[in-house]
């Protein structure tokens, strides 16, 4: 393989993962836009917020530290 053709082929990766970099940005603020951003905590009755992770979402309570993730 020559290197030309090894250096088309990571800047065709890097063009790929900002790609999908982008299209799961998008997702989550779709997702972020269908979703409350505080709800009642089914446990305590108080507010859970919506916290977003690098990989999910979920709400938490902070009175009684309840987790609910969002798959």
């Amino acid at each position: 393989m020559s290197k030309s053709t090894g250096l088309q082929r990571d800047r065709n990766n890097q063009v790929l993962e900002t790609r999908e970099s982008k299209l799961q940005e998008q997702k989550e603020i779709v997702l972020a836009g269908q979703l409350d951003f505080e709800i009642e905590c089914p446990r305590c009755k108080d507010v859970m917020e919506l916290f977003s992770e690098f990989d999910h979402l979920s709400y938490y309570c902070g009175s009684c530290h309840l987790e609910l993730n969002i798959h």
